[in-house]
């Protein structure tokens, strides 16, 4: 059954890269394949055809699930992630971010490699973390339209409850219940992660080694990689 799934999403990703756009002119709320946007603002007006956001859910989804006492990454002395995305300041997509109005959450690919901590950081100076799937459709979304430079990305998912292949037993910088992400996501390590040696994911994407999309390797975090940035609007 996993197989037929990941078939299925690949057969969308090659359907949707021969019609992809970087600009929709519909007004309709885009589709699967179409509802990308380049923005430094949150939506250019109906003049020039683009289409603004609600926003999206992250506050009920972020930090509910906190990391393990012993979740550390051991090759950057011991580093974890503890920054929370602060409300009311995402109103708009930083420069060189990419909307995806659907989802109301910006996305930044960094072109140079950094280790897991830098990373993350980069991406919390921009209030939000590393990008963290919640489900195919957005993994799918993502490593199609903004997995651009390189093969491996990070992902945001930090530390397991032990030595662990599945994502409902991993964390995540952003502390969202993994057992929710597992059941939509269809997704599982090639390799397990560790509470603290091997802490981290990375995957790639479309245009690179697509056996790599939903099937992720394990790094010691200090490791130099590229990496996209999750954004989230506030509810608007």
């Amino acid at each position: 059954m996993r197989t037929l799934f990941i078939v299925a999403a690949l057969v969308a990703m090659v359907y949707c890269a021969a019609k992809k756009t970087t600009k929709s002119t519909s007004s309709s709320g885009g589709s699967f394949c179409t509802d990308t946007y380049t923005y430094g603002t949150n939506g250019a007006g109906a003049a020039a055809g683009d289409e603004n956001t609600a926003g999206t859910d992250w506050q009920k989804r972020y930090y509910k699930v906190q990391l393990h006492g012993n979740c550390r990454a051991r090759h950057l002395g011991g580093w974890k992630p503890t920054y929370k995305v602060k409300a009311g300041q995402n109103n708009s997509c930083p420069k060189g971010a990419v909307l995806w109005a659907k989802r109301g959450t910006c996305y930044y690919e960094h072109p140079h490699d950094k280790n897991y901590r830098d990373a993350e950081q980069h991406c919390n100076s921009m209030n939000g973390h590393l990008f963290v799937p919640n489900d195919a459709h957005e993994m799918i979304w993502v490593t199609q339209n903004m997995y651009n430079h390189g093969d491996w990305h990070w992902l945001g998912f930090f530390c397991s409850n032990g030595n662990s292949h599945e994502v409902r037993d991993s964390r995540t910088v952003t502390r969202e219940d993994t057992r929710k992400i597992h059941e939509k996501l269809n997704a599982r390590g090639a390799h397990p992660i560790h509470h603290d040696n091997q802490a981290c994911w990375m995957n790639q994407g479309y245009n690179r080694d697509r056996n790599w999309i939903f099937r992720f390797h394990h790094q010691h975090c200090h490791e130099g990689r590229r990496y996209v940035c999750e954004i989230p609007l506030d509810p608007q």
